[in-house]
């Protein structure tokens, strides 16, 4: 009990004194909050749970906020060059890309060695990503114990994909056992005619040789509840579902590895 009265005496002493500094520290934060709420949203779970050293794959032109004394390496399946080519050039050019510690396929981290890092982030890459089963069986395989990944996908109700149908379970398996390629051209498809509203075959094929990753696979919030669910069981617990929630648009999800 006089434990227990000490820590309430400290709590109460901590909140007294804290009370001059809120409104300095929740000002920043609501500016923030204002700017770039999907970012502040992201930084939360960061904040709480990344620790040491780890890795962010497809920064892109928004690298993720992560915790005074942590480390990381950016991954990218190329170099930053590659969105400054000319054909890309306009879509690019007020971007402030990130160039890539570590070029390698996000699926397979194969420059990366098991129980290599901390933790993990990726942020709206594994709608792109066809092997997706794989990618998350090889972020597994690279987090040590006691590691995090923190993870966001586009909810499909907030994006252009709001006509598309969520992805079954059974197709994410059957992506995983035998491959992708039997189903790349009805994603294509359904990219082409259900977000770009293309109407020719002419054009759907000219949207695949020039788009690699579109988003191959959509969820909602319950959809990717059920996902990670099925996920857990499919590689034997590996891992645990720490959070998982909306955070403005996406779907955000803190994972820990056994």
């Amino acid at each position: 009990m006089i434990g227990i009265s000490r820590k309430l005496l400290v709590n109460d002493a901590l909140r007294i004194l804290g009370r001059g500094y809120e409104p300095i520290v929740f000002a920043q934060l609501g500016l923030l909050n204002r700017v770039r709420p999907t970012r502040l949203g992201r930084g939360v779970p960061a904040q709480r749970y990344l620790r040491g050293h780890g890795i962010e794959i497809g920064p892109m032109g928004s690298r993720s906020f992560h915790p005074l004394g942590t480390t990381i390496k950016y991954v990218d399946r190329v170099p930053a060059a590659y969105f400054r080519d000319p054909k890309r050039a306009d879509e690019y050019k007020y971007v402030r890309l990130t160039d890539p510690d570590i070029i390698d396929d996000a699926q397979f981290l194969e420059k990366i060695e098991d129980d290599q890092v901390d933790f993990l982030i990726a942020f709206h890459v594994l709608e792109h990503l066809p092997r997706t089963l794989c990618a998350l069986e090889n972020w597994l395989r690279v987090v040590r114990s006691g590691g995090y990944l923190l993870i966001a996908i586009p909810d499909k109700r907030h994006t252009r994909d709001h006509l598309r149908e969520i992805t079954p379970i059974d197709h994410f398996v059957r992506d995983y056992r035998e491959g992708p390629e039997w189903s790349e051209d009805a994603h294509y498809r359904d990219v082409a005619l259900n977000v770009l509203k293309l109407t020719t075959e002419e054009e759907i094929a000219e949207f695949k040789r020039e788009t690699p990753g579109p988003h191959f696979h959509v969820w909602d919030l319950r959809a990717f509840i059920k996902f990670i669910d099925m996920v857990q069981d499919f590689f034997e617990n590996k891992f645990e579902l720490i959070e998982v929630g909306l955070n403005q648009r996406e779907v955000i999800c803190v994972l820990r590895v056994h």
